[in-house]
């Protein structure tokens, strides 16, 4: 009777044994001995094996909520080139899926934001995913850990039918700040002029909850074609009324009184205002901005003006200097038009920022890859990004960082940005967000 019962218990286990067993696709072949520690399996060298696929039984209770982890992984992975390395094994998006399912807890960082536990899904040191307390997983995003780091995202306004979003509300998960770039030579001598496309924008932005800066009040290279060597004060003052009466009507957050207004090198000099009337007509257009709104927070804003070498640089000082003695600037806009000629510096950034006695926001950040070869354009944009964002948070005086336009399709001279064409991340979106990641202040 007992060995009956004893064959009878061996045989029940075997069935429930096999009845749990996870569901089993895509053989592979293995081709050592090794423990593999990023897909937790041991490996054989002539016998095959089976990837196993996580099914809801295997999952981690954590885990079992995020409906959308397959979209956000594909995001990832499609922004590396649709390979990824983990612990040293290369893996496509469904084996990334597979891998981050099942050790699901090796990827969960908790960090105390505010007082409170964040859990972040962390692959390559790149937050996927957060959390916070109380409330659902969502994919992260650059204005998400901007807000955690204290750094704002923003973006130049584009036209959807060259960007392609055409989702009303897009720009409200992703950024902080739109801009309008305003075209100075639509205004005639007699003070008129066009702001439809200017409205089309902050009705974007307005839709969008989007804090605004406006650029620029005056432009010497977009002039109006009246505004040559017989341009006046009185025409300044008169472009400088027209336009900031129009950003405190739309109540702008921000606004770039003068813009590349000196020469950062002495061949590309175009700025006519400043040949005829030097630095007094950037203080006349920063004293008719400030007394017109005082509210708004007023930029200077220059190009070149992130290195050391820089005729740009030493010019941006010395005229924020005057400026601030009259209490008329905010902060000292930093283009960060990156190219073969103003490569950036981690280190030099931010002793270049420090150097501004007013705080910092990058106005126009992104790269021409022209000389790279294009196998090698998204890596060596990722690079670019790390060092910008780095810099810009090291420096501790750098408030924001604006994109000049929300995808490849609607920057300028065909140079690259976060998101690709299609306005699908890169793998520099990636990258800044691990660099903010990275900056996150720690509790003790």
């Amino acid at each position: 009777m007992a060995k009956k019962l004893m064959i009878f218990l061996l045989l029940g286990c075997f069935i429930v044994g096999c009845a749990i067993l996870p569901e089993t696709s895509n053989i592979v072949e293995v081709t050592n001995t090794e423990q593999n520690p990023a897909l937790g399996t041991v490996e054989a060298s002539v016998v095959p094996t089976m990837t196993i696929e996580p099914t809801k039984t295997s999952m981690p209770k954590e885990i079992q909520d995020i409906e959308e982890l397959t979209r956000w992984i594909d995001n990832y992975v499609k922004a590396n080139d649709g390979k990824v390395q983990i612990n040293g094994v290369e893996m496509d998006r469904s084996q990334l899926e597979a891998e981050v399912r099942n050790n699901i807890k090796s990827y969960l960082v908790t960090k105390y934001v505010n007082n409170s536990g964040t859990q972040f899904l962390v692959i390559n040191s790149t937050p996927i995913a957060i959390k916070a307390d109380g409330e659902k997983w969502k994919e992260a995003t650059l204005k998400m850990l901007g807000d955690i780091v204290g750094v704002k995202i923003g973006t130049l306004l584009g036209d959807p039918n060259i960007s392609k979003i055409f989702i009303d509300t897009y720009w409200r998960n992703e950024y902080h700040i739109g801009v309008s770039c305003f075209d100075n030579s639509n205004i005639t001598r007699n003070g008129e002029t066009d702001w439809d496309w200017s409205n089309t924008q902050f009705q974007m932005a307005k839709t969008n909850d989007l804090e605004t800066r406006l650029q620029a009040v005056l432009f010497g290279l977009y002039r109006p074609s009246w505004a040559n060597e017989d341009v006046t004060q009185e025409d300044l003052d008169m472009m400088t009324r027209l336009i900031v009466k129009y950003a405190k009507e739309k109540g702008v957050t921000e606004i770039v009184v003068t813009n590349e207004s000196t020469p950062y090198i002495d061949q590309y000099r175009n700025d006519i205002y400043w040949d005829k009337f030097g630095i007094d007509y950037i203080l006349n257009a920063f004293r008719l901005t400030k007394e017109i709104y005082p509210e708004a927070k007023l930029i200077f804003n220059d190009t070149g003006n992130h290195t050391y070498w820089s005729t740009s640089t030493k010019t941006t000082r010395e005229i924020a200097n005057k400026l601030l003695e009259e209490g008329l600037i905010d902060y000292v806009g930093v283009e960060m038009h990156v190219d073969d000629f103003f490569m950036p510096n981690k280190d030099e950034i931010v002793e270049v920022f420090q150097s501004y006695p007013v705080p910092v926001v990058i106005t126009e950040f992104d790269a021409l890859l022209e000389n790279i070869p294009a196998n090698q354009k998204s890596e060596e944009m990722a690079r670019i990004t790390k060092i910008v964002f780095d810099g810009c948070l090291e420096s501790g005086v750098c408030l924001s960082i604006t994109t000049w336009g929300e995808n490849d399709a609607t920057t300028w001279e065909g140079r690259s940005v976060l998101h690709d064409q299609w306005n699908q991340r890169k793998m520099a979106y990636y990258v800044a967000m691990q660099s903010l990641y990275e900056h996150i202040p720690q509790v003790e």
